[in-house]
């Protein structure tokens, strides 16, 4: 995989910063993948990566996540890069990758003219009459290229709307993990996650496809009410697992705290939302 570099960096505020400022933003860019995510965990993979001291890759990452007023793009300050989870975010990745659609557009275009106009000077030695019939009716080769000028563009249209959907997933499973963190932070029965390794961000996407999957819902309930019987929480990956458990989390099938007696049978007995969410009825 490779990204592109543009011209108009040079021009850019970015050029004006020390050499070793530049050489990570250029690698940054360079090694990003389709989201923008630059998987580097620590500073000292930046400086390994890019062959240069930590001091000096931690004086570029600083100024690459700081503002900047001399950025041409007023979009977040003119920060350039986002941490997250495992790495960097390069957080004007869609706009280079919309210029790197325009350019990849331009050149298609340039090649379907080329074949073309290749394709009508074959015609035209071959048949010489080719010109009066061009203003009644389509040739063969005319009709060829429109179609794949429509094909190839209708792929380019679906590789750009599975790009855009591509980021906002990002987007979507970083904010699971952030608001996990947030709440384990505060509460001593919950464990933290370090990593988004590549197994849970495939459990994440799986779980993303139920639009109603009540995660921020389930997290927000947490940690569970216990009793005597059970004092067991649950953990990220028990979460993630499948669609079962964060909706068991929200019908409240796993609150161990209260228990009566029906009939002789014990059953759990249905906590009020003052129990549930500390609200006075």
């Amino acid at each position: 995989m490779y990204n592109k570099l543009f011209n108009k960096i040079v021009d850019s505020s970015i050029w004006m910063e020390a050499d070793h400022v530049r050489l990570v933003w250029m690698m940054f860019i360079a090694i990003m993948d389709e989201d923008g995510f630059v998987n580097l965990a620590t500073i000292k993979n930046v400086a390994h990566r890019a062959v240069i001291d930590i001091d000096k890759a931690e004086d570029a990452i600083g100024i690459l996540e700081a503002p900047d007023a001399g950025s041409s793009n007023p979009e977040n300050e003119g920060r350039r890069l986002q941490r997250v989870p495992g790495g960097w975010m390069v957080i004007n990745a869609p706009e280079y990758r919309d210029i790197v659609k325009r350019e990849h557009q331009k050149e298609l275009n340039r090649k379907r003219v080329k074949r073309h106009r290749e394709r009508n000077a074959c015609n035209g030695a071959v048949m010489p009459s080719n010109d009066l019939s061009r203003d009644v009716t389509p040739s063969d080769t005319e009709t060829d290229t429109d179609l794949e000028a429509k094909s190839e563009a209708k792929e380019e249209t679906k590789t750009h709307a599975q790009s855009e959907k591509v980021g906002r997933d990002a987007l979507a499973v970083n904010l699971v993990f952030d608001k996990w963190n947030e709440k384990a932070a505060t509460e001593e029965d919950l464990k933290s996650v370090r990593k988004l390794t590549p197994d849970r961000l495939s459990k994440l996407r799986a779980r993303m496809k139920d639009c109603d999957w009540p995660w921020e819902e389930a997290i927000r309930m947490l940690p569970l009410p216990s009793g005597e019987s059970s004092k067991w929480q649950p953990d990220f990956d028990w979460l993630i697992l499948n669609d079962r458990n964060a909706y068991k989390i929200t019908e409240g099938v796993y609150d161990w705290r209260a228990t009566m007696k029906t009939n002789g049978r014990t059953e759990q007995k249905p906590l009020s939302d003052e129990e549930l969410f500390g609200i006075k009825s």
